[in-house]
């Protein structure tokens, strides 16, 4: 060890030793440590997650957040991120409980996400993004709360009505017109639901517009204005957009259509056309699978044919359960259709299952 490393080493066992030796001058180091400022070098550590096929997750410093985009400065350069791409944010320094009830929520687990969220005191929070988003996803969990296991549904709607009030910078600003919307329409006001996905689809992104006419073809579909629905339903077809996301919300729409088909009268061009578009989706896609069985049951009750509609919702029961919505949907008309083919005990077993599993649900409250 040379001359120099010596005098290093000896100056700073001299400092380790007067700071033992002296309480004060401990204690006033550690606040120091403990309690300045974070420096720049220690700052930037917000991280933006994409969604998949928009990349993976960028880390910075949140400079600015609005309902269209957020700006990030990272190391090389600084980048408005569109909403649209973005999948979640996480906050530099933001409260565990948050962080938390943003997971469980993604997990589908609301009573946790619930939980975890309302143990927050935005009192606590001088941040107004860290506020907006312990503020939307306490609405977020409540919301799917009252439409699964139970909650209050006019509490979770007064939260995102308030939000979307409130906090229109927020990145959650359109999000939370949707999840309005569908709390909206599950409850049976369709008339506030079509101006929160009238809302919804005033948004910047085509992407986004599409799925909003989407929604308010169903919201036509629930006030039986059919053709209003099929009006809705031609735009969304003739929509130039052809990205994957797009496809997705046309094929929606193709199910919508085939619903005004056998609400009007048209049952063999209804089932037609569903059955056609079975054959063209992917196993995975079980949002879409459930939609279309759902569509074929009611199509076949229409058309007289017990029998197949019931294959059709136990279709969705056995393989396409994973929506909460379209399962319950199922549920209950096993439950009307078991005891017609003599299989009472079948049906009893649908209704205990729709009402233990989903008795917030719209459906379980059906009698």
């Amino acid at each position: 060890m040379n001359r120099i490393a010596k005098r290093k080493k000896t100056m700073s066992q001299r400092v380790t030793t007067r700071l033992a030796e002296s309480p004060i001058v401990s204690l006033l180091f550690l606040f120091t440590l403990l309690f300045s400022s974070p420096t720049n070098e220690t700052r930037g550590q917000d991280q933006v997650f994409f969604h998949a096929g928009k990349g993976g997750v960028q880390t910075g410093e949140i400079l600015s957040v609005s309902s269209r985009k957020i700006e990030l400065k990272t190391k090389k350069e600084t980048l408005g991120i569109e909403v649209l791409d973005i999948k979640k944010v996480v906050f530099d320094y933001e409260p565990a409980s948050l962080t938390k009830g943003r997971e469980a929520l993604q997990k589908g687990r609301f009573e946790q996400a619930a939980q975890h969220l309302t143990s927050l005191d935005l009192n606590d929070f001088n941040n107004r993004q860290i506020r907006q988003e312990i503020l939307f996803y306490t609405a977020f969990a409540k919301s799917e709360l009252s439409q699964s296991v139970g909650g209050n549904r006019t509490e979770a709607l007064n939260l995102l009505q308030q939000f979307l009030t409130d906090q229109t910078d927020s990145w959650h600003y359109y999000h939370a017109a949707e999840l309005a919307g569908q709390l909206a329409l599950s409850s049976g006001q369709e008339d506030k639901a079509q101006n929160y996905f009238t809302l919804f689809a005033q948004s910047p992104w085509p992407e986004y517009q599409l799925r909003g006419a989407v929604y308010q073809t169903e919201a036509f579909l629930a006030q039986e204005n059919y053709e209003a629905a099929l009006n809705k339903i031609t735009e969304i077809k003739e929509s130039p957009l052809s990205t994957e996301a797009a496809r997705t919300q046309k094929l929606f729409a193709q199910v919508n259509e085939a619903i005004c088909l056998a609400e009007t009268g048209k049952l063999p061009q209804a089932i037609q056309q569903l059955e056609e578009l079975h054959e063209t989706v992917a196993p995975s896609d079980h949002l879409l699978l459930a939609k279309i069985h759902n569509a074929l049951g009611h199509a076949y009750q229409r058309h007289g044919n017990t029998e197949a509609a019931l294959l059709a919702y136990l279709h969705v029961d056995l393989i396409s359960f994973q929506d909460p919505q379209e399962h319950a949907q199922a549920l209950y008309f096993l439950s009307k259709l078991w005891p017609k083919l003599d299989h009472s005990e079948r049906g009893l077993t649908a209704k205990e299952t729709l009402k233990n599993r989903y008795p917030g649900s719209s459906w379980a409250l059906r009698k």
